[in-house]
């Protein structure tokens, strides 16, 4: 193919738009299946925080009304399980507010633009050579 692409002699915009293709293409391929998953993961995140937040709110005033009330001895409420249900129900909250609607993250993007992208130095050493390409590679690396 290098051979080909050599023989050829095509102008730099066809190699860059060509590889910029192929690049868009591989991400959509890729990450076009995981889509599927955006709504129902949004439905599933606002129901959610809807009846967890309704839920946090009930216990919170509960919590409030028990603590502050004045006829409440503070030995009567020593080995009450109260603050650790509210701060349970905090963390299920948080985890709630954390799904995300894409199932990826960073590092797996990253790893995608690598595995994708690697093929594409030996392209892009037709066009730019290879000592400058080690040069900005060593440049991001220092």
């Amino acid at each position: 193919m290098i051979e080909d692409i050599r023989l050829a002699h095509p102008n730099a915009d066809t190699v860059w738009w060509s590889m910029a293709f192929s690049l868009g293409f591989c991400a959509v391929l890729l990450l076009g299946p995981e889509l599927v998953f955006v709504p129902p993961l949004y439905g599933l995140r606002e129901r959610a925080l809807v009846d967890y937040g309704r839920l946090a709110s009930q216990h919170h005033m509960a919590f409030h009304r028990k603590w502050t009330d004045p006829a409440i001895s503070g030995e009567q409420l020593l080995g009450s399980e109260a603050p650790s249900s509210a701060s349970d129900l905090n963390a299920t909250i948080e985890a709630v507010q954390q799904i995300r609607l894409l199932p990826l993250d960073w590092s797996a993007l990253q790893q995608l633009a690598v595995a994708a992208g690697t093929p594409m130095l030996a392209v892009a050493a037709t066009q730019i050579p290879l000592a400058e390409i080690g040069g900005w590679f060593l440049n991001k690396i220092l």
